[in-house]
């Protein structure tokens, strides 16, 4: 941010939305950060000033001290121009580097420094490569091995630019950042104005960091060498003809055409300058479909320059340049349909014959995990027909020209609402979280931010290829002959139990290392431990791991399932009723498990039970369905998700004389603990276990941790020196488990009476074991019950919300089944629905939906509202606290078994602390997680554990109350310090301790909420955007209202990854994870988020069986993120409908692009005639007839 307002004097605020693109940290919802930033520019909202208005103010930051060294830089800067004196000094220093790894560095400062290096390198036959900002590794890490390295940054000719009348010219290594500002200013001449639209385009190349250091040149040469990627530079240079000058000496230069320049050997040639041609009258056009708005590569990208003649009926009067990446690796221009529209007139005929010749010559190659080579196909179609609408612009029918434009998004804004008892601070006040400083300054200290011990090592684990085959042998030979490493460490080095699932409440067993069987590819076999991380990375890929009988994988549920009867692939599951699909893959179900089941003796469970708080018991499912006047049949599915928390899995093992030490990311430490004394052999109170706070965990360091932990405790056992180990993200995801996926088939009989029927099974697969993640199960629950309502209603032409409110739980209604309990509150969702109509004006806004779909055929909206009632159960306890008061100045330090993680455990636990002592809140200070204070711990997750501490702190601070009182009624009215001080005096104890039991008698309850979401789809090319959310939780009464909010509005975020852009795909040969990196991986990013995002915590919500009268916050509000789903699925109705097609449709999650532009019916596919029939229609517009729904029969339907 510091930059930013350095470079932009006039900064605004969606300078300062722009700038955060490379930014991925779904779990805050992007909403805070963006308010707190751009309350600095002087454009933001008084409203947001006055809200971050002591932004400045935080107590201890650098920049408050005048005297600080970062303010005696910038006077140095001001007064001495010391920055530019330090650049002139660079550039007059070369430098030549020898680097310990083999590796030479040389920084050029001039040409001829650069080619007589070149010239060195290319005769001592060492493989070099020039750099300026090295981007492209984060694209092709497996490019090389280079011996040598050529930096280029210190040369200034190669970043010169000119911009005047006569000519714009960039040098080859100026940042795409610093093009993209040239391109804005070149942009204010006539014969230059295409230039805009390339910098507006360029600004959606990678993210501000990587722009501000990749260059031109050095994009460029990715194409180059990797004819595959999709570069946004080369296409639009290539579009309007852009001329580059290449030098294969300091005085050797060459212009050439940008497709010349791919045939072009480049051994010993830089490209030296870029230059832009004067296209006065040209009209330029540019396209990026992804899967995500930012920080993301394209499925297809385009570009378009046409010279047209509006006042001759549109007739091109050149031969247009139309380029098209994404499609193959060798396709570039589409010839014969540039060489078609040539002297045409842009009328509805040509438009067909321009389409119909395109499909001829697209041809996309199949490339998983990209797109699908149809979807590229027509989103290629679809990219030139925009283009030709954008042309004819109001000369268009009014509802075709909705085409045109992109889908722009506005500011985001955001308003949060709740309620807080003053009388009760520090208890429910809306206090800064307690790291929140520190996080900020970047002095937070997280595991791996702990200094290297002395000795210490790295390791680095090898892991398999394939899945589902046996592991033939594992040769390190070549890994060990490398300089700095140290040992490999494979099962033969378990002097204990291969295997890291020990607790006895897991779904173990699970194995450190494979010994013989491989269940899927990544599964480690061994690491490689040596001096340094980078070393123990590059000696990982170097051992030999070779196979034996490798299988086909079985990587989705649908395919275990047809497999299941062969391979033993379905697991019982509790429940067991007749399966209600009647596909095939029900078939293969009830034939391997039998045409009906009996649940008569299982945990006693009776007809109307409630599982789930969803799904009702039926003893005779097959009645129901035979007496309902109405039956449908469906399928729902849910993907898996990537946890993506911003810490990777890592941990230090450190060998003691009494055993190990160990600091590790990790929400479960008591399972750490087992874990490492079971593989190593020794008693459990030989290992200690400590976690400070975590980056993140949602689920992923819960029992997967422990993979990682024990073989990095066999790493330390063995070398007999202190170990690290930090999984890279492509090993993370790679090895680690995920969140389920689900697979639902339903069959509903439906009247006035209720009856549901659950569907059993658990399909094995081979991908990794999955496991937690954030709100296990509940919103695919959730999602499918929902699904199933959107179904009925559209079965009987109702409104979904109608559907749903009859069926509501009711009080009275039994809950929990087999405990024979009754919901004893009302159900609040009806008040919670007049709320939102009166306070997000939702009347208007569905007729302004439905006005604005009839008055545009290619954009739709939806807008979809979706209830919840999410069950908190206390599954776990045994959580402890320790609290201790110090006589000296009366300070309080506590330490509890829970993790912090993000989700503010330590602000609670120390809000109640503080309200019970009767003591200001910066007396508390909270201590780190170990074994010793929290021993025999359950887990930190499933949304209690906060809950479960505040209870403990609760118990603690009364036995210390009392143990203190008899002093207390000694003195009048003492202060805190003198009552301790006493108390120490009198040898009064003041410690106490507290572990939560099952005794404890916390009751389970229910979160209750309701969400409004409107979106915007663009029919032609799948994109869309979320306009507004609304969103009421019931957090009882919040302990932290602050806290909470960035809970409810974190887990919103990370539902809408779930449900809308996180994909999982697998290789289907080899069952490796393909989408493993940020390239291929994308969960929201800050422009993924609601423009418009309204969260409100339930007002007069006292929570009768929570703690201090609260609920918790951290899981339920992901449940009603599936309202983002039914809201795209409603604009694909919309668009439906205007294709003639009314039926039901599934939509599954997560929902992509190109699941969008197929079921809104307007992809050419193997019908290209239809198409072409709705293209037609920009020639006049059509009238669309509504409908009203009427009830089919009496009554209501359940």
């Amino acid at each position: 941010m510091h930059g930013l307002m350095e470079s932009k004097k006039n900064l605004t605020a969606k300078d300062v939305e722009d700038s955060m693109d490379g930014n991925i940290c779904r779990c805050t919802g992007y909403r805070p950060i963006f308010d707190a930033m751009k309350s600095l520019a002087p454009d933001a909202t008084e409203e947001l000033k006055r809200k971050c208005g002591d932004i400045n103010l935080c107590a201890g930051c650098p920049c408050n001290d005048r005297n600080s060294a970062g303010k005696e830089i910038e006077r140095a800067q001001e007064v001495t121009g010391f920055e530019q004196e330090f650049e002139t000094c660079n550039d007059s220093l070369p430098l030549h580097l020898n680097l310990k790894s083999g590796e030479q560095w040389v920084k050029a400062t001039d040409l001829n420094t650069l080619f007589m290096t070149i010239q060195r390198f290319q005769a001592s036959g060492l493989k070099y490569r020039i750099v300026a900002g090295n981007t492209g590794t984060g694209v092709y890490k497996n490019d090389g091995p280079y011996q040598a390295y050529v930096d280029i940054n210190s040369i200034a000719v190669l970043t010169k630019v000119s911009v005047n009348p006569v000519s714009v010219i960039i040098g080859g290594a100026t940042s795409i950042g610093v093009a993209i500002e040239t391109l804005k200013k070149a942009a204010e001449m006539e014969e230059y104005e295409y230039c805009k639209h390339i910098s507006k385009h360029w600004q959606r190349v990678a993210n501000t960091p990587v722009r501000n250091a990749a260059t031109l040149s050095g994009n460029l040469m990715l194409k180059h060498a990797h004819p595959e990627f999709p570069s946004d530079i080369f296409l639009l240079l290539e579009t309007v003809g852009a001329m580059l000058t290449i030098a294969s000496a300091p005085t050797l230069q060459k212009m050439y055409t940008i497709q010349e320049f791919l045939k072009t050997n480049m051994a010993g040639n830089v490209i030296f300058s870029i230059h832009f041609p004067k296209l006065k009258g040209y009209h330029f056009r540019s396209f990026k479909i992804t899967r995500r708005y930012q920080n993301a590569h394209a499925y297809v990208n385009a570009g378009f320059l046409m010279q047209v003649d509006p006042k001759r009926d549109f007739s091109i009067l050149s031969k247009p340049s139309i380029v098209f990446g994404g499609i193959n690796p060798n396709f570039i221009h589409a010839t014969a349909t540039e060489n078609f529209l040539e002297g045409k007139t842009l009328d509805a005929k040509t438009i067909q014959d321009a389409i119909m010749e395109l499909d001829k010559e697209l041809q996309p190659d199949h490339r998983p995990p990209d797109a699908d080579p149809m979807y590229r196909k027509t989103l290629a179609q679809a990219l030139l027909y925009k283009c030709i609408v954008g042309i004819r612009g109001e000369t268009a029918s009014p509802r075709i020209q909705s085409g045109g434009p992109d889908l722009e998004r506005g500011l985001s804004y955001g308003k949060q609402a709740y309620d807080s008892d003053k009388s009760q601070w520090p208890l429910y006040e809306p206090v800064v979280k307690l790291e929140a400083p520190m996080q900020c300054t970047g002095e937070a200290e997280y595991t791996n931010d702990i200094h290297p011990q002395l000795g210490e090592l790295s390791a680095a684990f090898v892991i398999t290829k394939v899945a589902n085959a046996m592991l033939d042998k594992v040769d390190p030979s070549e890994a060990l002959k490398m300089p700095g490493v140290i040992t490999f460490v494979d099962v033969k080095d378990i002097p204990g139990e291969n295997n890291f699932m020990v607790t006895a409440d897991q779904a173990g067993p699970d194995v450190i290392f494979v010994k013989d069987k491989i269940t899927y590819a990544g599964q480690p076999v061994g690491v490689v431990v040596a001096e340094s991380r980078s070393i123990a990375l590059k000696a990982a890929k170097l051992v030999k791991v070779t196979y034996t009988n490798i299988q086909k994988p079985v990587l989705d549920i649908p395919t275990s399932l047809l497999k299941a009867e062969k391979e033993g692939r379905l697991d019982d599951c509790i429940i067991k009723v007749k399966p209600a699909s009647q596909t095939k893959l029900g078939a293969a179900f009830r034939k391997l498990k039998g045409p009906e089941y009996d649940i008569s003796n299982i945990f006693n469970w009776k007809d109307g039970d409630i599982l789930d708080d969803s799904i009702r018991v039926v003893r005779s499912p097959r009645k129901h369905f035979d007496d309902a006047p109405h039956n449908l049949q469906g399928q729902f599915h849910v993907g898996s998700q990537y946890h993506f928390q911003m810490e990777p899995q890592v941990c230090i093992c450190i060998p003691k004389e009494e055993g190990m030490d160990i600091f590790a990311a990790s929400q479960w430490i008591q399972q750490l603990q087992s874990a490492v004394a079971s593989c190593l052999g020794i008693p459990n109170n030989f290992v200690n276990v400590q976690v400070k706070r975590l980056g993140g965990g949602f689920g992923s360091k819960i029992a997967r941790a422990a993979h990682m932990v024990t073989a990095c405790a066999l790493a330390a056992n063995k070398t007999k020196r202190p170990v690290r180990m930090v999984l890279d993200l492509e090993t993370n995801m790679a090895t680690l488990g995920k969140r389920l996926p689900y697979m639902f088939s339903y069959d509903v009989g439906f009247d006035d009476s209720d009856g549901w029927q659950l569907i059993p099974g658990q399909a094995n697969t081979d991908t990794p074991p999955n496991t937690y993640c954030r709100a296990p199960g509940a919103p695919q629950a959730i999602g499918c019950i929902e699904n199933i309502m959107e179904h009925i209603a559209s079965t009987l032409k109702k409104d979904p919300m109608e559907v749903r409110m009859a069926n509501f739980i009711k009080k009275g209604d039994p809950i929990f089944a087999g405990q024979g309990k009754v919901l004893e509150e009302d159900n609040c969702i009806p008040a919670l629905l007049t709320e939102m109509k009166t306070n997000a004006d939702l009347d208007d806004r569905m007729k302004f939906v439905a006005t604005f779909n009839q008055n545009n055929r290619w954009k739709k909206r939806g807008l979809a509202l979706t209830p919840m009632r999410c069950a908190i159960h206390y599954f776990f306890s045994g959580y402890n606290l320790f609290l201790s008061v110090y006589g000296k100045d009366g300070s309080v330090s506590l330490a509890h078994s829970g993790v912090e993680m993000g989700q503010g455990i330590n602000t609670k636990v120390a809000q109640v602390v503080a309200k019970e002592l009767q003591i200001p809140l910066s007396k508390v200070r909270v201590k780190p997680t170990n074994v010793l204070t929290g021993a025999n711990t359950a887990l930190t997750g499933a949304a209690i554990t906060s809950e479960h501490i505040c209870y403990a702190a609760l118990k603690a601070c009364d036995i210390l109350s009392k143990r203190i009182e008899p002093i207390k009624q000694k003195l009048e009215n003492p202060t805190w310090e003198l009552l301790v001080a006493e108390c120490v005096k009198a040898g009064i104890d003041l410690t106490s301790y507290y572990n939560t039991t099952y005794s404890d008698q916390l009751k389970d309850y229910a979160v209750w909420g309701l969400t409004a979401c409107e979106v915007e789809v663009d029919c032609l090319t799948g994109e869309y955007k979320l306009i507004r959310v609304d969103l009421i939780n019931d957090a009882g009464q919040p302990l932290s209202p602050d806290v909470d909010i960035g809970q409810v509005e974190g887990a919103f975020i990370f539902g809408i990854g779930m449900w809308l852009t996180e994909k999982i795909q697998y290789d289907q040969e080899t069952g490796e994870l393909l989408t493993n990196c940020t390239w291929e991986y994308k969960p929201p990013a800050s422009k993924d988020i609601p423009e418009d995002f309204r969260v409100t915590l339930m007002r007069n919500a006292s929570n009768p069986n929570g703690v201090l009268r609260s609920k918790a916050t951290g899981e339920a509000p992901l449940c009603m993120s599936v309202s983002a789903l039914f809201a795209i699925k409603n604009a694909i109705m919309a668009a439906r409908l205007d294709a003639g097609n009314m039926e039901w449709f599934n939509l599954n999650g997560p929902v992509t692009p190109e699941d969008i532009q197929r079921l809104c019916l307007t992809s050419p596919g193997s019908s290209l005639n239809k198409f072409v029939q709705l293209l037609k229609m920009w020639a006049s517009p059509v009238k669309v007839t509504g409908f009203r729904s009427k009830n089919r029969r009496k009554g209501i339907a359940k």
